[in-house]
């Protein structure tokens, strides 16, 4: 069941991503929605406004059954350098990819690694964005909601493989995204949960995420002396 939560988390939330935190001091801008903007329409305008924005630092964090189950910040540098923090139940480890050079950290120790993290840019995030169908467009103060409804998606596989093939196993009722967008054309914030079953229990599985510091990741380093 974990590796289906976790499939669930990497295709859905990871599609998403916010801008810059609010410090409180800057003036928060009401979104209209016009008559003719829809869902797609409101996406061209995400991927037109965030073309060759490479860096960002997401945080996410899953929960199942109301259990925390896993909680990861992936942070990429404009080098297209990456760090991949995870926090999960049985176990800690931060992966690093600097300039061709990968290593992992676990539980206090560091060793070579040869896993391929492949991260996607944050305007290759955003462009993701355009491969979901039509959703529930409405607004809410300082921010477009946009709510999907996953199962109406015939082939998942264009999200993940991974997920495609786990959710055959599972009797799924419900399987739900929302974004949250700025009048900036920044996705905030992205929510998802989802409510699946087999034969020996129901599990509800809520997760969100969001992007800070977009294109402004300072140069990732490998820690020295380890």
């Amino acid at each position: 069941m974990k590796k289906l939560v976790i499939s669930i988390f990497s295709a859905t939330l990871l599609l998403s991503a916010c801008s810059n935190s609010n410090d409180g001091e800057e003036e928060v801008k009401e979104v209209k929605q016009d008559k003719s903007m829809t869902s797609e329409s409101l996406i061209d305008e995400v991927v037109a406004n965030n073309q060759d924005v490479i860096s960002y630092e997401e945080r996410g964090t899953l929960t199942m059954n109301d259990e925390d189950e896993l909680n990861f910040i992936v942070t990429i540098d404009n080098d297209e350098n990456v760090k991949f923090e995870v926090d999960a139940s049985d176990s800690v480890f931060t992966l690093y990819d600097v300039n061709g050079e990968k290593k992992v950290l676990t539980n206090g120790e560091f060793e070579t690694s040869d896993i391929e993290l492949n991260p996607l840019t944050y305007s290759e995030l955003v462009e993701k964005l355009k491969e979901l169908p039509k959703g529930d467009l409405k607004t809410d103060k300082d921010v477009y909601v946009i709510t999907y409804d996953l199962l109406t998606i015939e082939d998942l596989s264009i999200f993940s493989n991974e997920l495609a093939s786990n959710l055959q196993d599972y009797d799924v009722e419900n399987l739900s995204l929302t974004l949250q967008v700025n009048a900036d054309y920044k996705v905030v914030r992205a929510d998802v949960e989802g409510t699946l079953s087999d034969d020996k229990e129901n599990y509800d599985i809520k997760g969100f995420a969001t992007f800070e510091n977009i294109g402004e990741v300072e140069q990732i380093e490998v820690p020295k002396g380890e």
